[in-house]
């Protein structure tokens, strides 16, 4: 959830919606927590310390992540950011290789899951999506510059 921005702005734009952020980091739980405060949203999104999608219910979810996708090369110049919030790798694939790893064993049911990727890895990721988890639905949406920038999954 780093910040707990895509967390907050869902429970802001979907009142209805029940929300669980999830993070590797204890300081970023904490800063999310922070701002849910800050945001008038506590209350409506839970907490937890998980490791990707690792003993998470997938039935009847939508699952919204920014996962790391920079690869380790990259980042050098990148100065605001944590680098666990920013790198993935060699090749920018190593958290959303392994979340799809984890589909592939808990077998998500009726769930949709959008990453957001970095631009140019849709055809990778569209390929290794489809060989490790076997979702229903997959497909790669560009963002306003016609760039890759969200892998959506459907189970």
């Amino acid at each position: 959830t780093g910040s707990g921005c895509v967390a907050i702005t869902l429970a802001l734009e979907v009142p209805s919606t029940r929300l669980l952020a999830t993070d590797l980091s204890p300081a970023a739980l904490h800063i999310a927590r922070d701002n849910v405060r800050r945001h008038g949203v506590v209350g409506r999104i839970g907490f937890a310390r998980v490791d990707l999608a690792q003993g998470l219910a997938l039935e009847d979810a939508v699952l919204v992540a920014n996962l790391p996708y920079v690869p380790v090369g990259e980042t050098a110049s990148l100065r605001f950011e944590p680098r666990l919030a920013l790198e993935a790798g060699d090749d920018g694939l190593a958290l959303v290789r392994r979340l799809l790893d984890q589909f592939g064993v808990c077998r998500p049911k009726r769930t949709t899951v959008l990453l957001e990727i970095g631009a140019g890895q849709g055809g990778r990721l569209h390929e290794m999506a489809g060989a490790r988890c076997s979702p229903l639905t997959l497909w790669v949406s560009p963002d306003l510059a016609g760039r890759d920038r969200v892998l959506g999954l459907e189970f």
